[in-house]
């Protein structure tokens, strides 16, 4: 939750209001979904949270999260979804 809020603050955070930094786009329209708690959680909980920001519209998703070895739903999550960016880091 903090790594995600870090993120979303960098990209979309309001600017020119004394408070703190301005964002990269502020005018970004930011979509908050919780699919995992702190490091750990199901991949599942992850494909499920690309769908439901499918349906929602979401275009770019910062998919920041990392995974040790490879799981065919969450790439299949990901292929079936040509129209949306994921935003990756190399490491992750």
């Amino acid at each position: 939750d903090t790594h995600g809020s870090h993120v979303a603050g960098i990209i979309g955070a309001v600017g020119n209001n004394s408070v703190g930094v301005s964002g990269v786009c502020r005018k970004a329209r930011l979509l908050a979904i919780k699919a995992l708690e702190g490091r750990s959680g199901a991949v599942s909980d992850v494909v499920e949270a690309i769908a439901f920001a499918d349906q929602l519209g979401a275009q770019v998703i910062n998919a920041s999260w990392g995974v040790s070895a490879y799981v065919q739903s969450l790439y299949d999550a990901i292929a079936a979804r040509p129209h949306i960016l994921f935003i990756v880091a190399a490491g992750n």
